[in-house]
């Protein structure tokens, strides 16, 4: 396997997840997993069990609506991110909204900096263009400050937040 921080001929590409990739995706998951798991492992199952992962995913890929763009260098996975589209109807208090929401995206610690998370952020947002969605939205736990500088960086900006108390 090589180095995905070493310069290579190769441009990373996208790969649309099928049920062949699910596997795949089960290893994608693995380090954003730990990371969720190490800050809140009293709401995060870790180590993960691969055969409840790929249940998971065999349910979500290939739905519409559900997209799961893998960001390939070469046959070298990278990373991948699961969005899908909502469309949320007026209500006595809300507009009807639709809109694409990023529910998760993982890069391998070894490929972080190296476009992965641009490549699968632009997929998305030539998704919305094509679907002729004009809002993404994500959320992000608060101690990944990581992902909110990379987010932020991508033009997206915190329009809610949330707060919890956990009694004893």
């Amino acid at each position: 396997m090589s180095n995905p921080k070493s310069p290579s001929d190769h441009q990373l590409s996208i790969h649309l997840a099928t049920a062949n990739d699910i596997g795949t995706l089960v290893g994608l998951v693995e380090p954003v997993q730990a990371l969720h798991a190490e800050a809140h492992p009293d709401l995060f199952v870790y180590p993960i069990e691969p055969s409840e992962i790929c249940s998971f995913f065999a349910v979500h890929v290939g739905q519409p609506d559900e997209y799961f763009p893998i960001a390939m260098r070469a046959d070298q996975p990278l990373g991948f991110l699961w969005c899908r589209v909502r469309d949320r109807p007026k209500n006595a208090f809300k507009k009807n909204t639709k809109f694409l929401f990023v529910d998760q995206i993982s890069v391998l610690p070894q490929a972080r900096g190296c476009g992965v998370g641009n490549v699968l952020m632009q997929f998305v947002k030539d998704l919305s263009k094509t679907l002729d969605v004009h809002e993404i939205r994500l959320d992000s736990w608060s101690f990944n400050k990581e992902a909110h500088q990379f987010f932020s960086r991508m033009g997206f900006e915190p329009y809610r937040v949330e707060f919890w108390n956990r009694t004893p």
